[in-house]
C-alpha cells in the first residue's frame, strides 16, 4: 500500500457538493484526491503558491 503524504479533510459543504455530483464526477473527484495524497505530481498542485 502506498503511504499518504498528507490527509485530506473535507468541509461539510464540500462533502455535500461532491454528493450532489453525478456518479462519474464523484469518482473522478475522489480519485484525484487519492492521487494527490499519494503522489508528488505537480499537476495536482500547479495552482498552489508559496503562501500555503
Amino acid at each position: 500500500m502506498t503511504e499518504k503524504r498528507f490527509e485530506t479533510k473535507l468541509l461539510e459543504e464540500t462533502f455535500e457538493f461532491i454528493q450532489n455530483q453525478n456518479l462519474k464526477a464523484r469518482k473522478k473527484i475522489l480519485q484525484n484526491i487519492r492521487r494527490a495524497e499519494q503522489n508528488t505530481d505537480s499537476k495536482f498542485f500547479k495552482k498552489l503558491n508559496s503562501e500555503i
